[in-house]
């Protein structure tokens, strides 16, 4: 499977509970996650993921749907909160 499809499949809808993200989040949506909260671009984001540029794009799209955020900055706020509702 290439890498990009592999991805793609961890961000596949279905992950949202009762409007929080499904937790633990998979290793490769915590390493955007962080990178994302760490306030990384794009472009970083890709160089450090090994990946291009459009994959972070819908990537981060994703993950910001799967949280419920409307903008990139609201997605660290939206995860904390599914993880205090899992405990």
């Amino acid at each position: 499977m290439f890498l990009a499809a592999k991805i793609l499949v961890d961000f596949l809808p279905g992950k949202v509970n009762n409007g929080h993200v499904k937790l633990p989040l998979t290793p490769r949506q915590q390493l955007l996650f962080d990178l994302v909260a760490a306030g990384k671009k794009n472009p970083e984001i890709a160089q450090e993921m090994g990946i291009t540029g459009n994959s972070v794009k819908t990537l981060v799209h994703r993950l910001k749907v799967e949280s419920g955020a409307r903008h990139r900055s609201e997605i660290a706020d939206r995860i904390a909160t599914s993880r205090q509702g899992a405990k």
